[in-house]
């Protein structure tokens, strides 16, 4: 492979096949376009060394690189803007702060009047993300027991806010 016309054939013969390929990949058709030129641009910089029995070959990996290497940088965009969105959304006005706040304060009594064992369980089960087995283990009581102290708690909780109201 020697010069620009057969460069140019396997352009033609190519590039609409690579496209397809790549949207295997990449659902986007301007950004299979670009990927599919970059092989050929990397193919054009390597035309000389390439054998013309490994073109398919060469041609086909290329693309499938740069298909995986454009799916990387896309996650490592969601990425950022998945984490301005948290930092975005976690910014509180002074007033919406002072309400959480006192959201916490409150719950933090209601929790004081809970006995200390039903508190355990509750904050096992709901502060600590524990199941109810997980509990049963650790406190030595059965998953039924454990049950009937977060009734008990959400019973307690749900009056409490009602009476506050």
């Amino acid at each position: 492979m020697e010069d620009k016309k057969d460069f140019d054939s396997i352009f033609r013969q190519y590039y609409g096949r690579l496209c397809a390929y790549a949207g295997q990949f990449v659902f986007d058709n301007d950004s299979c376009a670009d990927i599919v030129s970059e092989a050929f641009e990397n193919l054009w910089s390597d035309f000389s060394h390439i054998k013309k029995t490994a073109l398919q070959s060469y041609l086909y990996k290329n693309v499938h690189n740069k298909c995986i290497d454009y799916i990387r940088h896309q996650k490592v965009k969601k990425r950022y803007v998945d984490l301005y969105m948290l930092l975005t959304e976690s910014t509180f006005t002074q007033e919406e702060l002072e309400a959480q706040q006192e959201r916490e304060k409150q719950m933090e009594e209601i929790l004081a009047k809970l006995n200390s064992q039903t508190r355990e369980i509750f904050l096992a089960c709901y502060a600590d993300g524990k199941k109810y087995k997980e509990v049963a283990e650790i406190t030595g009581l059965s998953i039924a027991s454990i049950q009937k102290y977060i009734v008990k708690a959400l019973k307690i909780i749900r009056e409490e806010r009602m009476r506050r109201r």
